[in-house]
């Protein structure tokens, strides 16, 4: 565990010292949830049936949520790793070869954390509700949920990255998931519709 800590931690210090990098992680969701309440809630109403009494804000949310959290960074990192030969100099240390791979996977948790709290702050600031109150969504549904989507996600770009150590397929790897995305609002909404 103590392995797991200390590359998690350094794989959290590589974050930190590139802020850059989160910026699109954390710019492109806000814009999208800024651009589609600006663009469809004067269309629709809070009186909507689907919206329940909410703004379009919260309807939107959970998919600028989700956007905010389904990176491939941590695959990225990898395979840079691989490429410049210091992922061989982790696999002769004498730790569990686990460890390199549940390190970059803290990492994610903690990058997971603070961007599923970021962007409901940024819900909340643009007019949504949370009916549990604020403790309740940010300890519960918001930060525990979409962290451990964002871990899921990183898992997986990860495992592309293993098995092909290739920077151009752990790069592609996002589009078989950026859809689903999408596919998961419009099921949500026309779930929504029928109640």
């Amino acid at each position: 565990m103590a392995e797991v800590l200390l590359l998690g931690r350094r794989a959290t210090r590589e974050i930190v010292r590139y802020p850059e990098a989160m910026i699109p992680t954390l710019f492109i969701p806000l814009l999208f949830l800024v651009a589609n309440i600006w663009q469809v809630s004067k269309t629709l109403p809070s009186t909507t049936p689907f919206l329940k009494g909410q703004g379009y804000v919260a309807f939107q949310l959970p998919v600028s949520l989700m956007f905010a959290v389904a990176t491939a960074t941590s695959g990225l990192a990898l395979v840079t790793e691989i490429d410049l030969g210091y992922f061989d100099k982790l696999l002769v240390a004498p730790i569990r070869r686990s460890s390199t791979i549940f390190g970059r996977i803290t990492a994610d948790l903690a990058r997971g954390i603070a961007m599923s709290t970021l962007v409901p702050v940024a819900g909340v600031a643009l007019g949504a509700r949370i009916e549990s109150g604020v403790a309740g969504a940010i300890a519960i549904m918001i930060v525990l949920l979409s962290a451990s989507f964002g871990v899921a996600y990183a898992g997986f770009g990860l495992l592309v990255a293993l098995r092909t150590r290739n920077v151009q397929a752990t790069q592609s790897s996002f589009l078989l998931f950026f859809p689903r995305l999408f596919l998961t609002r419009t099921s949500s909404h026309s779930t929504a519709c029928h109640h």
